[in-house]
């Protein structure tokens, strides 16, 4: 547990993390109010499924191109900069919102650019956590990080659903922009050591990132590792509402209740000390990869609500120590001048793994069913904990070779 808070203790670091922490609270409120706004709007699939699909688009798109800005600029005058951007954005959008203006394509086209805020800002916000807390608290500092976005998932939905029911969407989106200026202003307040101006020559500068995450397996090989996990742990996300439709003929609140279980399955890993105190990713990724396998084969096979229940929480138990552990291990692998690269590539290999798994998932369902699909999905997430683990034995080494 002391190593967990321990990052708390640095005022910096602790007042960001608050901040932080109601930023994602607000953005789960908005999240809500997107779903609410699109469905009064139009009753097509194909355009409430944009919405989802224009706030992801952004992170194949600019992740890396970011992540070199943020290498060759001053972070903290960066970050600050988006910060307002979020604000202004949100401000613009919740006046046309008020004003009855706002149609289906505004609704598609403001999540895009909320994706691209937070697509260009994400490496860079990570980035800067070695620079707010000391080398041995940066692990805790990431998976407490995690923590906060993972709680606030579980809690976010329900408050979104309040602030929407009694004050209305203009209200609950500017919610989200008042989280974001606590965000901005910790950063303004935040006095770091001035990060020398560099020559940005983007294209170059995201290539030498990939290149450099390439060429050193202490990277490469457990984010290679973690993108088969990506891909393993599919299901799970691409099928939930789908699992929730045959518990209470698919009423929402059922797929919320799916969606707290996990939260708070991953709020609880995170303060488990074999996933936050080691400092070797390949027993944290077997771990975490044997959690979500039991998960996905209790998923799959179960005809019980409360059983289903139980296995998004052991769902998040292993999400947790895998999707934050390998964060801190590549901040802690990375020179402090490709740091930013570094977290976009692992973010295109996040996103790419989940996106491109829900697709190739998706097709094997149409052939072999769901709860077979679960269970396969299950056996892959097996096998790679078995290599992670194995290749850690046999290195010795802190990640897996």
């Amino acid at each position: 547990m002391s190593n967990l808070l321990g990052p708390l203790r640095q005022r910096t670091f602790a007042l960001l993390w608050g901040a932080t922490l109601l930023s994602n609270l607000g953005f789960w409120i908005q999240d809500l109010t997107m779903g609410w706004l699109i469905a009064g709007l139009t009753s097509s699939p194909s355009l409430v499924a944009l919405v989802p699909a224009a706030g992801m688009l952004p992170t194949f798109l600019f992740s890396l191109p970011a992540g070199a800005f943020g290498d060759a600029v001053d972070r903290r005058r960066f970050l600050v900069a988006v910060q307002c951007a979020f604000v202004a954005v949100l401000a613009i959008f919740a006046v046309l919102v008020g004003m009855g203006r706002i149609e289906v394509w505004g609704v598609i086209g403001f999540a895009f650019v909320h994706g691209t805020l937070a697509a260009i800002s994400a490496p860079t916000r990570q980035a800067i956590l070695p620079s707010i807390v000391a080398e041995d608290e940066v692990r805790g500092a990431v998976m407490l990080s995690a923590v906060g976005y993972n709680g606030s998932r579980a809690i976010g939905p329900m408050l979104g659903g309040f602030i929407l029911a009694w004050f209305g969407p203009v209200a609950a989106i500017a919610s989200y922009a008042v989280s974001c200026l606590a965000v901005g202003i910790v950063l303004y307040l935040w006095r770091n050591q001035r990060q020398p101006m560099g020559r940005v020559q983007i294209y170059r500068q995201s290539m030498e990132g990939i290149r450099y995450v390439w060429t050193h397996a202490a990277m490469r090989q457990p984010l290679t590792l973690t993108s088969l996990y990506f891909l393993a742990i599919s299901p799970l996300w691409a099928f939930a509402p789908l699992i929730a439709r045959q518990f209470a003929h698919g009423n929402t609140r059922i797929f919320g209740l799916f969606l707290m279980a996990l939260g708070i399955g991953a709020v609880i890993g995170g303060f488990n000390r074999r996933l936050t105190s080691t400092a070797r990713f390949g027993v944290v990724l077997a771990i975490g990869a044997v959690f979500s396998a039991v998960a996905l084969a209790i998923i799959g096979v179960s005809q019980s609500m409360p059983l289903t229940l139980g296995g998004f929480f052991i769902a998040g138990l292993g999400w947790i120590g895998v999707s934050a552990g390998i964060n801190s291990h590549m901040l802690l692998e990375a020179r402090a001048d490709y740091r930013s690269r570094v977290i976009a590539v692992v973010l295109i290999v996040f996103s790419g793994g989940l996106g491109i798994g829900s697709f190739a998932w998706g097709q094997i369902a149409q052939r072999i069913g769901l709860t077979d699909s679960f269970l396969l999905g299950a056996l892959c997430l097996l096998a790679v904990g078995a290599v992670a683990f194995l290749l850690d034995r046999a290195t010795g080494r802190s990640s897996p070779a």
